[in-house]
């Protein structure tokens, strides 16, 4: 129940403008932990339909998530690009941090899971959800150098139009 997101309030929404708001939300974090932010943002974005204070959260619990990894002085990159296919938007989270355990990889999107102390659990699967009622995908992998990135993949939808002519 906890993790089950309710239903997506949609309107045609700007990815970009939803990462910038996220960011400026934990700008404090960042800087108290001396963690640089670095966006690299496509100029290109579409409009899609989207929730966003939905996405807000998705976007601020990765931030998080990525600021608490890496504890003090660090680096998160944040990157938005479209598809070749122009169907999907991509947005990545990526940290130099330790990276996950090959052992936690498989369960961070289960409900009540976490390696935090004092965490619930819930945010990365309350996340998980979200992006699934958003027809979209929400995929970890651990980075070879070191830390982590988080993909989310976004359709790239229209409002449909209600009037008949």
């Amino acid at each position: 129940e906890f993790s089950r997101a309710k239903e997506p309030n949609l309107s045609m929404t700007n990815v970009n403008m939803i990462i910038e708001r996220s960011i400026g939300i934990l700008e404090n974090e960042f800087r108290l932990r001396y963690i640089d932010i670095r966006k690299k943002l496509s100029d290109n974005i579409f409009e899609t339909l989207l929730d966003e204070n939905q996405i807000e959260q998705v976007f601020v619990n990765l931030l998080l998530n990525a600021a608490h990894a890496i504890d003090k002085k660090g680096t998160i990159i944040v990157e938005s690009i479209i598809d070749p296919d122009y169907e999907n938007i991509i947005i990545r989270f990526s940290d130099d941090g330790p990276g996950i355990s090959q052992e936690n990889l498989s369960k961070i999107f289960d409900p009540f899971f976490s390696t935090k102390t004092g965490g619930s659990g819930l945010g990365l699967a309350v996340s998980y959800g979200i992006i699934q009622n958003h027809q979209g995908s929400l995929k970890v992998q651990n980075l070879s150098e070191k830390g982590c990135r988080f993909t989310i993949t976004l359709p790239i939808l229209e409002e449909k139009s209600t009037s008949d002519g």
